[in-house]
């Protein structure tokens, strides 16, 4: 699906972005529950309450993956 720039601008200006706002991401699941991803540049009062944040709360550095599970089929279990 393709979109003018136009089309774009007004979706934009539409969601009142801010202007930090970096990327958007739109889904709509199959039961049609549409969800809406927004990453922006944090600022440097959002910066600093969140070191603040992660030396009040003595968190050690934080680490993420993802795990990927895959469905099978189980075989009939032998006696």
């Amino acid at each position: 699906m393709t979109f003018s720039i136009g089309a774009l601008q007004r979706l934009i200006a539409a969601l009142q972005l801010p202007s930090n706002t970096t990327e958007i991401t739109i889904n709509i699941s199959a039961d049609g529950i549409p969800e809406m991803t927004v990453r922006q540049l944090l600022t440097d009062e959002q910066i600093n309450s969140l070191a603040e944040w992660y030396v009040t709360e003595g968190i050690d550095r934080i680490q993420y993956g993802d795990t990927t599970y895959t469905l099978w089929e189980r075989g009939e279990v032998q006696p």
